[in-house]
């Protein structure tokens, strides 16, 4: 009893609001009743799935009734749980959707901390799991006792100590059908598995919280030195992060690399998986969609773009305008002249257009399939060429090719391609008008 009322007193003061997630069940209800009796102010956070009909509502009205006895506020947010079930890993989608309430709940509470009721038996059942599923070290290390602000208190506590605490106060718990459930693999491990490995192991359970911090300290030391090293070998062009492709391919522990880089943008375990099968099979030109980011598998380098802002719908230039802001792809400045000065069509950062051939107002936009520029022949006509072809003969990576911007005027056909090619129907002629463009990245 005295190890649960001193985990609190270690974690929480009464000074600070925690949000508590109770299910109703005997170790969130334990926690629940010596967080009352230790003076920490509490909001009482439930999530009914609505999976069991009538005893998902009793769960509720439980929880409710028993925040109530405690003087603690009670919030409540239903979920339809047969949706959730039809979308995927129910227990992984059902987990996401409770934290986001009970961050809900924090910030509309002006609260400290979430706090949810997770012991030693549950700590070893998730490294099982993790064990199972292949994990990295950081998945085999479990529940962290404390990520961000969301505090596990009783995390090295076993579940009997926590059923002996509830029976000695005489406290009242629901029991939910479905934990008894194998269909479950965390129900198959809780009552067919565990319990035997409990008994003939006792070292390695009661070992666990000890284990599970060294596991953590190994995987905060190795994700740090993989940080390091990655960092240092990736370049910035243009706001993007290039990473040479051979280098990264061919090395050991690419994995542990990819995920120091990668899931700091949200790229999940499994994203990065797949990323390795792309560039085992060479797919380039491959995108993977990040929450944040996007990266592109070019034939040399993997490229991310951060900023998916790029000019995504088209931005129209009128006649009389003379500069535009282009975000993170830079700014024009344009201006007429009488072509009298001009030394060449293109320069860096310049580009020279045939005024009276332009129908206004030109429009600046993101490539897209199918279309083409004319380019000069040998005959002297202008001679139609995709823009893909194009970019196939220029040898423009492919990582280019994707942010390439191309002038059209009002008629739909394209001008040039900003920074790189003039289209053979718009050169200019000498001594003529001529619409001059200017780019700053």
């Amino acid at each position: 009893m005295n190890a649960i009322h001193q985990a609190i007193e270690a974690k929480f003061t009464t000074n600070q609001k925690v949000v508590l997630g109770v299910s109703g069940g005997m170790d969130s209800c334990a926690l629940l009743h010596a967080l009352y009796t230790r003076s920490i102010p509490c909001i009482v956070a439930h999530v009914n799935y609505t999976m069991r009909g009538k005893d998902s509502d009793e769960d509720a009205q439980f929880v409710e009734q028993l925040a109530k006895s405690y003087g603690f506020p009670f919030v409540l947010r239903e979920v339809n749980g047969k949706t959730l079930k039809s979308s995927g890993n129910f227990q992984d989608i059902a987990r996401q959707t409770r934290y986001n309430f009970f961050k809900e709940v924090v910030n509309n509470h002006k609260a400290h901390w979430i706090a949810t009721a997770h012991h030693l038996d549950d700590q070893a059942e998730t490294m099982l799991l993790k064990l199972f599923g292949g994990s990295t070290i950081k998945g085999l290390a479990g529940m962290a006792p404390l990520d961000d602000n969301h505090c596990r208190p009783l995390l090295h506590i076993p579940r009997a100590e926590l059923l002996a605490y509830a029976e000695h106060y005489g406290l009242s718990w629901r029991e939910d059908i479905s934990n008894s459930s194998l269909e479950y693999d965390r129900n198959h491990l809780r009552h067919e598995i565990l319990p035997s490995l409990r008994e003939r192991h006792p070292r390695w359970f009661n070992g666990l919280a000890q284990q599970s911090d060294k596991l953590r300290k190994w995987s905060a030391f190795a994700e740090d030195r993989a940080k390091q090293l990655i960092t240092k070998k990736i370049e910035t062009h243009r706001g993007q992060e290039w990473l040479n492709l051979p280098w990264i391919e061919s090395h050991e522990h690419r994995y542990i690399l990819l995920s120091a880089w990668l899931k700091h943008y949200g790229y999940t375990a499994k994203q990065i998986k797949s990323l390795e099968k792309m560039m085992d099979e060479s797919s380039y030109g491959a995108v993977l969609e990040g929450p944040t980011a996007r990266l592109l598998i070019d034939h040399r380098h993997l490229v991310l773009s951060k900023d998916l802002s790029d000019i995504t719908n088209p931005i129209l230039i009128h006649e009389d305008e003379t500069a535009v802001d282009l975000s993170v792809q830079g700014s024009l400045s344009l201006r007429l002249r009488d072509g009298k000065r001009m030394k060449s069509i293109y320069a860096e950062g310049i580009m020279h257009f045939n005024a009276a051939k332009i129908s206004w107002p030109i429009c600046l936009r993101v490539r897209r399939a199918g279309d083409f520029i004319y380019l000069p022949n040998k005959d002297g006509k202008p001679k139609k060429r995709k823009l893909g072809a194009y970019f196939n003969d220029q040898s423009t990576a492919l990582s280019l090719r994707e942010e390439r911007i191309v002038l059209c005027d009002a008629e739909e056909r394209i001008i040039g391609i900003l920074a790189q090619r003039i289209d053979a129907r718009f050169t200019p002629k000498p001594n003529a008008p001529t619409l001059e463009i200017r780019w700053k990245a």
